[in-house]
Parts: structure tokens; sequence; C-alpha cells
């Protein structure tokens, strides 16, 4: 029996140590994100919730692990936070081109300076016309 479980230990020890390395890194992360729900959790800043990639992280060993009560909500309340910070500058970059828009339209367009064409390709100013003795 011996012998049998000194050869199955032999022949998976590559698994095991793939093993034992990714539970290594799930503690770290898990005792860092402890910290920083601690933290949140202690002066609620919204700047201690995860964001980005710390987030998804969190949110893949989510899916591979069971988290602690705790440390699922904190990723839940960072989610939360992410969603809403990207619909706020959703809204932002909507409203900052639409004044962009309507800047541009009162100025007259891109081409607002005042000078337009005639139909036959010369510029001339709205004061001169082709019926003024001044137009050239």
């Amino acid at each position: 029996m011996a012998e049998l479980i000194h050869d199955a230990l032999i022949r998976d020890w590559g698994a095991l140590r793939e093993w034992v390395a990714q539970d290594h890194r799930f503690q770290e992360w898990l005792d860092h994100a402890r910290e920083r729900r601690d933290r949140w959790a202690e002066k609620t800043d919204p700047g201690d919730l995860r964001g980005g990639t710390a987030l998804a992280e969190g949110l893949d060993w989510s899916q591979r692990r069971r988290l602690p009560g705790d440390i699922a909500a904190f990723l839940t309340a960072s989610n939360d936070r992410q969603r809403a910070v990207i619909r706020r500058n959703r809204r932002l970059n909507m409203i900052l081109a639409s004044v962009l828009v309507l800047a541009l339209a009162s100025a007259g367009g891109p081409c607002g300076s005042g000078a337009r064409r005639s139909p036959h390709g010369s510029r001339h100013s709205p004061g001169n016309s082709p019926s003024n003795p001044t137009w050239s």
C-alpha cells in the first residue's frame, strides 16, 4: 500500500505542486482582499473598493472558489461601484459630446469663418455680392 501511494505521489508530483502554488496565490489574494475589506468597512471610503484588474481578479477567484461571505459582499459592492462609475462616465461623455455639437452648430459648423463660396467657387464675404461693384 505504501509503495502504491509513493508511486502515485511521484507520478502526480507536478499536479500537486501546481495545486499548492495555486492555493498559495489564492491565500495571498484573500489576505490582501481582507485587509482592503476591513479598511473599507471601517471608513466606508469608496476608494478602498476594488476596481479594474484587481476587481476582475477577485471576480475570477469567486468563479473558481467559494469565498467567505464578507469578501463576496465586498466584491459585490466593488462591482456595483465600478458599474456606477462606468454609467456616470458614459453620461458625462454624452453630455460633453452634446455640448460640443451645440457649440459647433452655434458657431456655424466647422467652416464657420463667415466667408462663403459663390456657385463659381470664388470666395466673397457676406457684405459683397456679384451685384455689388466692390466684389472681387
